[in-house]
This record gives C-alpha cells, structure tokens and sequence, in this order.
C-alpha cells in the first residue's frame, strides 16, 4: 500500500508535565491514583471510556454486600455509599459506581481525561518513560509523565511497553457476562446472585410492545470458550459469541464487556511502567467462584500507586518525547467497513453484509443504535418511517420487553447474521491515502482497540457513520463545524438510564464532539448532576449537531424550502425545524419556521466528499448547512441513509468503479423495491435554477409577508440586481412597505442600497420590541424580533447612514432585555466595521452581570433541573448558556473592532478559552486565532 498523506492530527501535549500517569478506567486505576495523590505526587488518570469503575459498572459487578474496607480510599468511599434506596439489583447501580469515582477524584484534586485511549508508553533520548500517547476525537495527545501505571484490565499499555507476561498456551477460557433480566437464559451455566429484586415497568414507546412488567433479577452467566490466543480480534469475536448465548427477551441490563479469567498474569516490567491491574488468576476454580474482586484490586492497585509515587519523585525528569514513527501493522481487509454503529452504521453494515460484502463495523461503544438505543431518544419525533426502518421497526417490535435493549440486540443479531463482524469498543482514529488518478482514495483506516493496540484495516468502500464526520476529518476532507463566525450551536444533553425505560430526553448543553477534553467535562458534569435513582447514564452524548463535510453538495435551507428535487435523489426525509436553539440562516432573520413537517429530497451528493474516493459519510455527518440539519436528522430517515449507503457501496464494488461514480438509476432502483425511495423520485430533475420569470414573481411577491424570500436568497447573484431594481421602483411609487421589505431583504444580503431605508425603519422604534431569550429544548420559530432583524440587516449594509442608528438602539439596552437584542447590536457593529462600535459595545459589557459569565476549572455547579423525573426536561442550561453567548457575541465584535486600551475583549475571550465547556473555549481561540 502506498502511504499518502497521513491525515491524522497532529500530536499535540498536554500543557503540564505530571509525576505519574494513571492509565485506565477500572477501580484499580482509581485506586492507584488515590494512593499516589496521598503520597505526594502530582497525578492524571487517562481512561479510554465516559466514565470510570468501567470494570464494575461496564460489567455489572454490583454485589459487594460482604465486602469489607480494607485500606484504599476508593473502596471507603464506595462501600461508605452502598445500599441506597433506589437500588434495584445487588448493592450498587452503575451510576453510583461511577459517580463515586467521580467524587473521590474530584475531592484528591486529580485531573481526569475520559473518552482518552493510551495506546504507547513515549521514552526520551536516554530511554525514560517520558509520559503516554492518547487517541481521541482530538487526534492525538501526549501527557508528559515521569512514570506510568497501566490500571487497564490486562496491561495491554505495559506489554507494548515491553512488559513480559506468563505465555497463554491456548485452551478453554471462561467468560462471565453478567444480566439483569426476568429470567435466565437457556444454554448457559447460570448462577442467580443476590439481589433486591424490583418491578420494572417497560415499554412507553410508540415502536415497542405494549408495556409490560418484568421482576429484575441479577444473573452470572458463564461461557465456556475454545482460545487459541488472547489478542484483540479473537477477544472481540468471543464477546460476540458471549452475547449470543446470554440474550433473553425479559433483559432490562446487560455487561457491556465481559470478565473473563486467562493465566497470563504479567511478570516483568520495565523502568517506570507499574501495573496495578489484576491480570488473570492463576487458580481458575478461585476465579470462577470469585464476585467480589473490587477488594484485591483496589488494595493492590493503591499500593502500586504509591510505588509510583516513590518512583516519581526520585527519578530524574525526562527530556524531550524521542520521535517514533512506527506504523502499526494491518489487522483486517475486507469489503466495505463502516465507521459506527449507530442510527445509520449498524443498518449500514447489515445492508452491506447482506449484499455478499466482507463487511466489518466498529464503534467506540458497546451497543448498537445509537441515539434510541444507548442515548435512549426511542421514540420517532419525525422521520419516514419506511424501508429499512419499517424492516427495523417490524422485527424489533416483540422482540424484547425494553425497547431501547432489544433494538440494540436485534441490529447486532442481524449483523452476525449477515456475516458482519462487530468490533465494539474499538475506535477509528486515523487514515490512510493512495493518490489515483484526479486526487487522493481512502485505502485504509487507523483503529484502537480495546485493549489500546493499533492497526489498519484496508477495505475496497468505507462508511463514515460516526455522526461526527470522524473518518473523512482524518483523511483531510474538509469539513465544518465550530468556527470564528457566530457561535450558534443545538443544545445536546445526557441521559439518566432508569431500568425498562427507553424515553428521556434532554438539551442542557452545547458540546463540540470534536473535543474529547469537553465530551470528559460534559459527561462528569452531566452525571454529577444526576439524581442517586437513575440506574445508569447513557454512554452517547446526545447532540444534535456536529461536524459535517463540505460536500459534493451542500444541502441549503433555501432547497428545503422550495422543496428541491434532485436527479440523484435517494431518500426523502421527513421533518420540522426543530432548531433546538438559535438559527444562524438569514431565511430565519425574516422567516418564521413552525413545526409543519416538511419533506426534503435527499441527494446522493451529500454522502460524497467534495474530493476523497472511495468514502461515503451519512447522519449528522453529511453536507448540508446546520439549519437544515433538523429536516435530516430524525432517527428513521438516519437509518435509511445507512442503507443507501451500503447498497451504493456495494453496487461500486460490484460495477469495479468509485462510489462517487456509481449508476445513480440502478441504485435508485434498488432503493424503491426497499420502500426507501419513492418511485416518483427516480429520474427526476433538478428543480433549480428558478426561471427569470419564477424569480421576478418571487421578488415581486416580497412585500406580500415577504412570501418568496427563500426564492430570492437560494439565488443572490441573480436576485441582487432585480431587488435593488424593485427597491428603486417602490421608492418612486412611495410604497414605504415594499421599500422597507426590498431594503431588508437586500441588507441580509450585504447589500447596502437600502441602508438609508432600514436606518429609517430603526430609528421609528422608539424602544425595543418583545425579543428571545436562549431556548434549547423545544424551540420552535424565530430567535430574533422584528427590530432585532432589521438592525442585524442594516449592519450588513455597511451603509454612512448604518452607525447612528444602530448605536442609538445600543444605548437603550439595560441588563434585563432580551438576549437577541444584544445579538443583534453585536453582529450589527461586527458586521459594519465602523471603529466607533467599540466604544458601545464595550459600554454593553460594562452593564451588571454581562460579563464574568467565563467558567474555571471548578466553576459550575450540577445542571439544575436534573433531579426531576419527566420525560422532556425543558428550560435546563438556557439561562447558562444565553449568558455565555451575549458576552461572546459582545467581546468578539469588540475585538474584531480594535478592542479598548485596556484589552477588555481579549481577555473576556482568554477566560472563554480557558473554560471548561470547550465548545465556548474552542470558539473564543478560534476568534483570537489561536489553536486550541
């Protein structure tokens, strides 16, 4: 294989050098942190998945009615919480276990990095452990340290290290996955452990059964399995056969990985690497019989911690991280491999494994579905629900007493089915490029798995359904998302997990998917504001809006509005503008979106780089601008776009040619006989350009409740001069309303010929109209009052006559009016230029309570609002976030004006980048230009 460009991000290091790097996020790590915290050592725990005690709440270790403390913080803290009153199985829940970590970490002053997999030990010149390497939807990290303890479940950073361990022979090996189900399943060794048991109610969705009543109850199932060695693969592929032989319909819970017990304890290791895993048990009648193992392996774990510390502190600091450019060795080929197994990627690797292709899907989770099922959102908000997902939607009904359980087991049922293999767990993080005639092909991609170990997959097709446009970042294809423009962003939330329920949804928050340091900080924040009843918090940030490419084609607000066909159309999606939070369109400055569904005709170019073969990228991924997302985004549609992309992946591979050139009638076949695609939608045409004619009439129906505006702004060059021709005419005619629509409809654009109109218009309001105050859940229609679209469009004229007016309507802002005024004095004087802005702008952030709104590192409290049960939590981080958002959008027109002499925007936008709610910070570095 010819190596391109190798698209992953670059390194980049930690700002802090640390005594100690605890790796891993087990009881164990935590214990080994705590203890060298106590003894003096400055320390940081990297943890590869959301949350910590991953070997306990992951796998459902939740009996430890007679254990006893026996000298590791961890452990009194734990066993200090057990027994609470909402325990519905053993003596813990999995979100106690993890918010007891949280806790203890957090009162030691440990830094903690989740969602970060440690995949080497670096050295420097001299040999020294110099710290570890992480991967994450960040690239690729460095934390410098002067030694490292691997906390992980089998010591898979110490090995790769050079840590030598007792050879494993091959043989039978038991596996344990522990359930919490009516009843147990059939051929497996069983053992019901002891448990409070509780009525659970399941059901509550319109695609599950009626609802039903299950009696929890607690079970080990173990599973006898033939090993020839102990490497990720064949460990992925027995965690597969685990889950086959352990599903039964009545489960509410289930491990999302496996203890098993393999002699291979680790013997040696070298200088500076500590492990405080138990790894194996050499007795395996011991381990069999064993179900309170927190007790050894915290108690080890913390004196290995100290251990560390010692070393630490005596060993000399290590120089500079020595270069290593080892390239990991290729694991797989195959067909097609899809990049997620969420709403679109598991359907994606069904389709695609039914087409006879060697299919392979990935995701950094331990279940299938994503959003309904781990993010618990079961229920359809809109969506078509036909082909693939009326496939879905028909087998999963009945399948399984909790809706969100059984979709996720029956899309993994029919992967394996299929033939697919299913690697959870494991997380794509790089890319590999050829050049081929025209531009680059995407050949093969970078993957860590579970244990931390690297490899490459080469493949013929790939499938980016991360939802986060993952693969296509790291192969370079450009993409958008945060930028230094305004901030507007849907909110995202996370889920309290309460047993049987598959319903819950929430918005509290903004979060950039592209920062793993900010999905660490929401997750913990989100699960220390959850009430002590939730059973669980789901293992998906729930956001609605993430990075997507800029595509073959970009999906405008304007086609949605005129309902845009498409000769390539292959789906059609079903929607309202579900906006959760503020518009950025100038279509939404005039327009008010309700919540009517609209259909929108999906084309095949949206999937499609603008340049890189051989990929295709569904879900919230794909081209189109973010206030057309919400027409996109609905779960049935979702599933259907990974079907689509499957059948085109393997119709390329069959045909010999690029999925960027497939034959779009062929396909467009396939998908009607899915139900996918509407027969009426083959062979249709493209519905733009709008004829002159068409385009007259929209101008000239503009003063009519500016019906046509999405005519007009779907085609600037062609409308400009027909508006400022209309604008003319209407001032002749002395038509003040057509004028004033023509003038504000032409500012929008950044035209000024109508700035002495719109001045006009601004300065007959003697105060400001009724405004918008930030509204996440539920919003509906425009964020932006009459006025406030007015003074937005005057600015954009950049018009003599614009300053005045807009500084006047500045000047009568008091701190208690509405949120989009201030938005509207701030992108007005951004977007004008004028310097004298400056001044008025920074009189705004003088006013009480404007300003200070940047958070610290131990600044924010839990989300109010968290504790209530309620199916839909309205209201919660609204006001959090208008606050944050009117000081940004203030000081980043400020700055970009000059600022004052005593630098009041920059330092309002160093504290933002400092936050650590990194989807601010990430705006405000990239305002000052800064790299985050």
């Amino acid at each position: 294989m010819t190596v391109g460009l190798q698209k992953t991000p670059a390194p980049a290091s930690s700002a802090r050098e640390y005594d100690v790097a605890v790796v891993g996020g087990t009881a164990a790590a935590v214990g080994a942190a705590l203890a060298a915290r106590e003894a003096g050592a400055d320390v940081v725990l990297l943890a590869p998945g959301g949350a910590l005690s991953d070997d306990l709440a992951g796998k459902l270790v939740l009996d430890f009615g007679n254990a006893r403390w026996t000298g590791c913080a961890f452990n009194d803290a734990l066993y200090n919480s057990l027994g609470g009153p909402f325990v519905s199985c053993g003596d813990a829940t999995p979100l106690l276990l993890k918010r007891v970590a949280d806790d203890a970490l957090a009162g030691a002053g440990i830094p903690v990095r989740t969602f970060a997999a440690a995949t080497d030990v670096l050295h420097d010149a001299a040999g020294r452990v110099a710290g570890v390497r992480v991967v994450s939807r960040s690239g690729v990290e460095t934390f410098r340290a002067a030694c490292v303890v691997d906390a992980t479940e089998r010591a898979g950073l110490a090995r790769r290290a050079g840590a030598k361990a007792l050879p494993f022979a091959g043989g039978a090996v038991a596996f344990e996955r522990r359930i919490v189900a009516g009843e147990a399943p059939d051929g497996v060794a069983v053992r019901e452990l002891p448990a409070t048991r509780a009525q659970v109610r399941c059901g509550g969705v319109p695609q599950s059964p009626a609802a039903t009543v299950v009696a929890s109850r607690y079970f080990s199932c173990l599973v006898d399995l033939p090993m020839a060695d102990l490497g990720a693969r064949p460990l992925l592929a027995a965690e597969q056969v685990a889950r086959d032989l352990t599903w039964t319909p009545s489960t509410l819970d289930a491990a999302e990985t496996l203890r098993f017990f393999p002699p291979d304890r680790i013997a040696e290791t070298p200088e500076g690497v500590f492990v405080a895993s138990l790894v194996g048990e050499p007795d395996e009648a011991k381990a069999r019989a064993r179900h309170v193992s927190v007790v050894d392996d915290a108690e080890a774990a913390a004196g290995i911690g100290r251990l560390a510390a010692a070393f630490a502190k005596a060993a000399e600091r290590p120089g500079p991280v020595a270069a290593d450019g080892a390239e990991p060795p290729v694991v797989a080929e195959c067909d097609v491999f899809v990049a997620g197994a969420g709403t679109a990627g598991a359907p994606a690797a069904i389709v695609a494994a039914r087409e006879g292709m060697r299919t392979i899907v990935a995701d950094p989770l331990h279940r299938m579905g994503g959003v309904a099922t781990e993010g618990l959102i079961g229920s359809y908000c809109h969506g078509n629900t036909t082909g693939f997902t009326a496939e879905i939607d028909a087998h999963v009904k009945g399948f399984g007493a909790v809706y969100s359980v059984a979709k996720a087991e029956w899309l993994r049922k029919e992967c394996r089915a299929a033939g697919a293999e299913v690697w959870f767990g494991t997380s794509v993080v790089g890319a590999r490029t050829e050049e081929c005639a025209g531009g680059w092909r995407l050949r093969a991609v970078e993957i860590v798995f579970p244990d931390g170990s690297r490899g490459l997959v080469r493949a013929r097709a790939f499938i980016d359904a991360t939802g986060n446009a993952d693969l296509a970042a790291a192969a370079g294809e450009e993409t958008e998302f945060l930028s230094d423009g305004e901030l507007s962003l849907q909110g995202a939330g996370s889920t309290p997990r309460v047993l049987g329920s598959s319903y819950r949804n929430t918005d509290c928050a903004f979060v950039d998917d592209t920062d793993a340091a900010d999905l660490s900080f929401f997750t913990a924040r989100a699960r220390r504001s959850m009430p002590l009843w939730a059973w669980d918090q789901s293992g998906i940030v729930n956001s609605r809006e993430r990075r997507r490419i800029a595509g073959a084609f970009r999906l405008s607000v304007q086609d949605v509005l005129l309902g845009r066909k498409h000769p390539d159309t292959v789906a059609v999606a079903k929607s309202n503008f579900d906006t959760h939070g503020q518009t950025a369109d100038a279509q939404f400055f005039v327009d008010d979106p309700s919540r009517d569904a609209i259909e929108t005709c999906v084309p095949y170019r949206c999937f499609l780089p603008k340049s890189l073969e051989g990929l295709l990228v569904v879900g919230l991924g794909m081209s189109a601008h973010r206030d057309a997302m919400p027409l996109l985004r609905m779960q049935p549609d979702v599933q259907n776009y990974g079907c689509v992309a499957a059948l085109a992946a393997a119709e390329a591979i069959r045909s010999g040619v690029e999925v960027r050139d497939v034959d779009i009638p062929r396909l467009q076949k396939r998908l009607v006989e899915r139900g996918v695609l509407p027969a009426e939608m083959r062979g249709c045409r493209d519905t733009l350009p709008l004829s002159d004619a068409a385009l007259d009439e929209a101008v000239a129906a503009l003063p009519g409740g500016y019906k046509g505006l999405a005519a007009v702004l779907g085609d600037p060059g062609r409308s400009l001069p027909r508006l400022r021709a209309a604008h003319s005419a209407a001032k002749g005619l002395g038509d003040g309303n057509a004028a004033l629509v023509h003038a504000h409809v032409l500012g929008l654009l950044g035209d000024g010929t109508g700035a002495e109109t719109l001045a006009r218009a601004v300065d007959g309001f003697a105060s400001w109209d009724a405004g918008w105050n930030y509204k996440g859940m539920d919003q509906f229609g425009r964020s932006v009052s009459d006025l406030d679209s007015y003074v937005i469009a005057l600015g954009r004229t950049r018009g003599a006559a614009a300053f005045d007016s807009i500084a006047a309507k500045a000047r009568l802002l008091a701190p208690e009016d509405a949120y989009s005024h201030f938005r509207a004095v701030a992108l007005a004087f951004e977007a004008l230029g004028d310097a004298r802005g400056a001044a008025e702008l920074s009189r705004l952030l003088a006013l009480p309570g404007v300003a200070g709104n940047a958070a610290g590192a131990d600044g924010l409290g839990p989300i109010p609002g968290y504790g209530l049960y309620s199916r839909l939590n309205l209201g919660l981080g609204d006001a959090e976030r208008g606050a944050a958002l009117r000081e940004l959008s203030l000081a980043r027109a400020l700055f970009r004006l000059g600022d004052t002499p005593s630098r009041t925007a920059e330092r309002i936008l160093e504290a933002y980048a400092a936050d650590p709610r990194r989807a601010f910070a990430n705006h405000a570095l990239k305002v000052l230009g800064k790299r985050r």
